[in-house]
């Protein structure tokens, strides 16, 4: 990481101010109302007729209004347990507002099974933190909305892999802050999503794509996708 924090003079990639709400949006497939909302740019009436800002999940950056590679991560945390999990967002905050430190969504190790949200707080053991406080479970027995995010040695956000359809997809896209300035890569590479699609929509075949950049025309096919571009058939 020092190599990299030089480039920022000193700074952590990972706390700079890279994304836009749209950018966000776009790479977790969430409108960008709702992203709004849980960054607290929306508004709800209250019984007496006034009107009160919505707490803030997440939050932007005061002077550029936007967002950092950990607030990206933490929509991401907010959007699998909302979607994948259904857990109602309500709950979450609740949730939320029960645990321990600064920013929750990014201290917190999280695990989820349909409509059950846990934390875990031994090496093994987990706390289920919305329906049945308390209430303790081996970790191996719950499918955790958090394994597409890789974390480092002091056991925060590194990268992480945004999913289209499904959580359980295939990992063919990786966004880390060290990488092209925090944008969407092909996995494993520093080869930006945007690169791909530009020279397929400029006619480029699937399979000129993958042998010029010694990748699978499977993985090419999936970063298309991915990117909502579609891919056809290899060729």
């Amino acid at each position: 990481m020092s190599s990299v924090t030089s480039i920022y003079g000193g700074k952590d990639p990972r706390e700079l101010p890279f994304y836009t709400l749209t950018d966000v949006a776009s790479f977790l497939r969430v409108p960008r109302s709702t992203l709004g909302a849980w960054c607290g740019q929306k508004t709800y009436a209250l019984v007496q007729g006034e009107r009160k800002r919505m707490a803030p999940l997440l939050r932007l950056d005061r002077k550029s209004k936007r967002l950092t590679f950990h607030n990206l991560v933490e929509a991401y945390v907010v959007f699998s347990l909302t979607r994948s999990f259904q857990i109602p967002l309500p709950l979450l905050r609740s949730a939320l507002a029960s645990l321990d430190g600064d920013r929750p969504l990014l201290d917190q190790r999280f695990y989820a099974r349909k409509g059950e949200m846990f934390v875990e707080i031994a090496n093994r053991v987990l706390v289920d933190v919305c329906r049945s406080p308390g209430q303790t479970l081996v970790r191996d027995f719950v499918e955790s909305s958090l394994e597409r995010i890789e974390f480092d040695g002091a056991q925060r956000p590194e990268r992480f892999h945004p999913w289209r359809e499904s959580v359980d997809e295939p990992k063919v896209v990786s966004i880390d802050a060290r990488r092209a300035f925090g944008r969407p890569t092909v996995v494993g590479r520093s080869l930006k999503v945007e690169v791909i699609v530009d020279l397929r929509r400029a006619g480029e075949e699937i399979a000129t794509i993958a042998r010029n950049y010694d990748l699978k025309p499977k993985l090419i096919e999936g970063v298309l996708k991915w990117s909502g571009y579609g891919s056809g058939a290899a060729s």
